[in-house]
């Protein structure tokens, strides 16, 4: 649970805990920090908001970008020109970025949208 607590004042929010957020943040880093190929991190996001920040992290880490539509089969079909194999994909959106999330069994997942 990421967030703090809930308040309602005309439309909902919620105050996010910024203790377990860092803990979660420094997490996710030190899993990044571990793929010994760079690579093979996959970074994705659909929506507008979060392509250029895939991009600035791909081009800092030489990871992976895929910033725009994903195509569907990219991790599963081998005969596709950009198939792609990654051991680690990081999507900005859960919800917009479904169709690459599909595409494999991966471990974990982590959301601050308190609304899902």
């Amino acid at each position: 649970k990421q967030w703090y607590q809930r308040r309602v004042r005309g439309t909902e929010s919620c105050i996010i805990d910024i203790k377990k957020t860092w803990e979660k943040l420094l997490l996710a880093a030190r899993v990044i920090a571990s793929i010994e190929n760079p690579s093979d991190v996959c970074v994705i996001s659909s929506r507008n908001f979060g392509q250029r920040a895939v991009l600035k992290f791909a081009s800092h880490t030489s990871s992976t970008a895929i910033a725009g539509r994903f195509t569907p089969g990219t991790f599963t079909n081998q005969i596709q020109a950009a198939f792609k194999e990654p051991r680690l994909l990081v999507v900005t959106d859960p919800r917009a970025d479904w169709a690459a999330d599909a595409g494999g069994d991966w471990g974990a997942d982590t959301n601050t949208d308190w609304t899902a």
